[in-house]
């Protein structure tokens, strides 16, 4: 059975599916603003979704990456608690699992940009990124891209970090994938 948890991050979710940063955002605030030390404390093991898509009322969105809609709902929560969020963050961006990290990534590079530990969060991303193999710092890299028009920070904080060699990339780097994406992955509105 959803929880009251579950069904504000399908609120979020929901937000996210309407392709418009600002809704989300929005969402996102009003539901961290009513959340618990004990509620942030959960919403890292939350990172499959409870509700389904169409239990949400979006059974088109089904299709288009329901999970992933869900899981970047609770980063973007986690971010709009700032500091509180941190360690939830850290959390998913730092799991081998059960994780897509460009959305924790591109939420912590926002939050140090806010002046949020900016020295710890940019030293734990840059050892994340060192050890993610090239299709996850691709996704990384496509998330800040996309953020670009909303939120250009976190790529300018990513640029200094571009010497970063990528594990298994065969001397790709992370300014290597830089120039090769593009901000496709949705529009930003």
């Amino acid at each position: 059975m959803a929880t009251k948890l579950d069904q504000a991050i399908a609120r979020v979710a929901v937000a996210l599916g309407t392709g418009n940063w600002s809704t989300m955002t929005v969402a996102a605030a009003e539901v961290a603003a009513g959340l618990s030390a004990k509620d942030l404390q959960k919403l890292p093991d939350k990172w499959y979704p409870a509700i389904s898509a169409a239990k949400a009322g979006v059974p088109d969105l089904k299709d288009v990456g329901w999970d992933h809609f869900w899981f970047e709902a609770i980063t973007e929560i986690l971010a709009q608690k700032k500091q509180e969020g941190l360690p939830g963050l850290l959390e998913l961006m730092d799991r081998q699992e059960c994780t897509y990290h460009q959305f924790p990534v591109v939420r912590l590079l926002r939050l140090a940009a806010d002046g949020c530990e900016p020295e710890m969060v940019l030293a734990r991303v840059r050892s994340r990124l060192e050890t993610l193999r090239l299709p996850w710092v691709r996704f990384v890299v496509q998330e800040i891209e996309a953020w670009q028009p909303v939120d250009p920070r976190p790529l300018q904080l990513l640029l200094p970090l571009a010497n970063i060699a990528i594990p298994g990339g065969e001397g790709d780097t992370l300014a290597t994938c830089m120039k090769s994406m593009t901000t496709d992955r949705r529009s930003l509105s």
